[in-house]
């Protein structure tokens, strides 16, 4: 997909817009808007004007006049309601305890292309747990070579993968797996193949093995549909008590690289999070 009048286009009048989409629930609204930050923050101050979409997760009416306030502050903010949008059953965080922190919020990424208006071709998806050190705009230009999507590639979930794949009747080797956290869609490719409604399909028909809802979902729907980009775009960075490992491995992160993508239970906003320097730069937007 070709983006005329870019930032290196030297006949360029009206730049065109970066579209970075969020679905949040209340919970979410303060972390979604430090990435928000950070995205503003690493840019050039020459850089392309952002265009923020917001789709309702769950959001109370004040949750969400905060988060449009928040986001209106370094963008162009939108709203979008999801209609009959999934949901994450109540079974699914007893039978899945290490990851019992996700709510139905986590699902509205699916609806992405019903909900955007058809005008806006690619979006770049972010987890509100993602914090920008490096601009994000050769990420959002990402050449998709004519598929649906570009993510990081992460290796896959052990052991119930299988159980997964043949639930959903899926017999191909699938031998690549992406993390749903950071994502570069091609809009107009997800409607005309109409991935919304099968992604939806599918997690209804099969939600009781898909661990990872929305990542399982569309790993198995788009195997083939997606192009791998540099691992610095998604860096992950999991947490645990106690663990030196972690700790370490945070320090090694702390580089003005990609994004941080702060995974597990404990998160840089909540008070238990280590005094590291990672948590400094997230706190420096908050």
């Amino acid at each position: 997909m070709a983006f005329p009048d870019g930032p290196d286009d030297p006949h360029a009048k009206h730049p065109q817009p970066i579209h970075i989409a969020f679905c949040v629930d209340d919970n979410y609204v303060n972390p979604m808007l430090v990435t928000a930050r950070s995205v503003r923050g690493t840019m050039a101050p020459t850089g392309r004007p952002l265009v923020f979409h917001l789709l309702d997760g769950g959001l109370s009416p004040e949750g969400r006049d905060a988060a449009l306030d928040g986001l209106g502050r370094v963008g162009d903010a939108r709203f979008h309601q999801v209609a009959d949008g999934l949901r994450i059953p109540d079974w699914h965080a007893a039978d899945n305890p290490n990851y019992n922190w996700w709510t139905s919020a986590s699902l509205r990424r699916l609806h992405l292309a019903e909900v955007v208006p058809e005008s806006v071709e690619r979006v770049l998806y972010l987890d509100a747990d993602t914090l920008a050190v490096e601009d994000v705009t050769a990420l959002h230009d990402t050449d998709l070579q004519g598929r649906c999507l570009a993510a990081v590639g992460v290796d896959r979930p052990p052991g119930y993968w299988p159980e997964a794949l043949a639930a959903a009747g899926d017999r191909r080797t699938h031998t690549r797996y992406f993390n749903s956290g950071v994502l570069v869609l091609d809009l107009h490719r997800w409607r005309e193949q109409r991935v919304g409604p099968r992604a939806a399909a599918l997690y209804q028909a099969h939600e009781r093995v898909l661990r990872h809802p929305d990542q399982d979902t569309l790993n198995i729907l788009l195997d083939d549909q997606w192009v791998g980009v540099d691992p610095r775009w998604n860096r992950l960075v999991q947490y645990h008590r106690g663990d030196p490992f972690g700790l370490e491995r945070m320090a090694a992160l702390d580089t003005d690289e990609g994004i941080l993508h702060f995974g597990g239970r404990v998160k840089p906003w909540h008070d238990s999070y280590p005094d590291t320097p990672l948590r400094r730069r997230y706190r420096a937007y908050q």
